[in-house]
């Protein structure tokens, strides 16, 4: 909801959300907030697009759902994938990337080469799956925001703009 109002009416927010219930929660604030920039796609970010995969939900930790932790502990729900690249296909720039995989960063990446050639910054969780290495090989700078998350950008002043 705050990306929708940051980009004003001019810009777009395409939110990627594997869990059906909290893809569907997505959707109804967008309607109570009649957000007309919002696209929910109800996919997992992976390598490839179209392929069932399981997801691991923990107890009541929707947030910490992932498609790379399949020996985990929690509910299992099947999702359909897609790439970056597929979810972003017709976007000339991307200003800004959130991305928050629970450990697939490195998965999607896999399948987002012309997606990352046309983003200005992305916010990226460092933990377990830290996707710095192939960022600073497609020509990004990291700087780190807090213990957990980096960003990366190809010029400063790109942020500015």
């Amino acid at each position: 909801m705050l990306a929708a109002h940051l980009v004003g009416e001019s810009g777009r927010v395409v939110a990627i959300e594997m869990i059906p219930s909290t893809a569907s929660c997505l959707r109804r604030n967008v309607a109570l907030n009649d957000l007309d920039n919002v696209e929910v796609v109800e996919r997992a970010l992976a390598d490839t697009a179209g392929r069932i995969v399981s997801a691991i939900v923990p107890t009541r930790l929707f947030g910490s759902a992932s498609i790379a932790h399949r020996d985990g502990a929690g509910e299992r729900i099947d999702v359909t994938t897609t790439t970056l690249d597929e979810a972003t296909a017709g976007i000339e720039t991307i200003n800004l990337l959130k991305i928050d995989l629970e450990g697939a960063e490195r998965l999607a990446m896999a399948g987002a080469a012309a997606t990352i050639d046309k983003c200005r910054g992305i916010i990226f969780e460092a933990k377990e799956d830290d996707i710095s290495d192939i960022l600073i090989q497609r020509g990004f700078t990291i700087d780190v925001l807090d213990r957990n998350n980096r960003i990366a950008v190809r010029d400063r002043r790109d942020l500015s703009a």
